[in-house]
């Protein structure tokens, strides 16, 4: 057997294009299939930014409250600084949220996925771009890109270093916010590392947050990378180029 390298959106593509050549299929995936395709996406988004809320004032909270040497916050006359077992609970907190945020944004992503491959292949292919664009998306977030390059319209120099710049500066704030929060987290870990409150029970939450992030790591790289999956259908001797990137090996 070859080994033939896919990603999780060309598996959902290739079922798709499967689903597509039994009879019925467009009569299944109407319109209406797609409504109610979509119809969960807008709870997601409601769920996750509440989730994104929660999380970064946990953070916030952690950065001020232990990072900051003057600042403290007080809760009934009680310094929340020195509550035994506080660190311990919110770091465990933002990594179950972590987790919810990764299981509902793969739904999300999947669902959107899915809704995109069905108009690529119900809708004319000269308006597919603006029925897609007209489909549910994450937070809602749209980009559309002008195709006036096809009417012999190309951007000057200035154009293309503004392009240039909003992605450098998107790409930047992108990285430093993630920076941040994970110097954050790495501080409070090395803290209850160095001073556990609540004894093994501290050793135990951080390895429940490590835990975690290797879940959310793993997932997230079986999402965007490609695999290697066994490929029956094509004799060894037969299999030509590839690699994880170039289709069969």
């Amino acid at each position: 057997m070859s080994i033939i390298w896919l990603t999780y959106q060309k598996r959902i593509d290739a079922d798709l294009d499967d689903a597509f050549r039994e009879a019925g299929a467009e009569t299944f995936f109407s319109q209406e299939y797609v409504r109610r395709l979509a119809e969960p996406i807008k709870q997601l988004d409601e769920w996750l930014l509440k989730l994104f809320v929660v999380q970064f004032a946990i953070i916030g909270f952690l950065a001020v409250e232990f990072v900051s040497t003057d600042a403290t916050f007080s809760l009934f006359g009680l310094s929340l600084k020195n509550a035994p077992g506080l660190k311990e609970i919110l770091l465990a907190l933002s990594a179950t949220i972590a987790i919810a945020i990764g299981v509902m944004t793969a739904t999300r992503d999947t669902t959107v996925s899915i809704i995109q491959g069905i108009l690529k292949r119900t809708v004319d292919k000269r308006f597919v771009e603006y029925e897609t664009f007209a489909a549910p998306a994450g937070f809602h977030f749209k980009l559309y890109l002008p195709r006036e390059h096809k009417r012999g319209y190309f951007p000057t120099r200035s154009g293309k270093v503004v392009t240039i710049a909003i992605a450098v500066l998107g790409f930047l704030i992108a990285l430093s916010t993630i920076a941040a929060s994970l110097a954050v987290h790495w501080m409070i870990i090395k803290d209850i590392w160095l001073h556990p409150t609540l004894g093994n029970w501290s050793y135990f939450v951080l390895s429940y947050v490590a835990s975690s992030y290797a879940l959310n790591l793993l997932v997230l790289l079986k999402r965007t990378l490609p695999f290697p999956y066994e490929d029956s259908t094509i004799p060894k001797a037969r299999s030509v180029g590839g690699g994880p990137w170039g289709g069969r090996r």
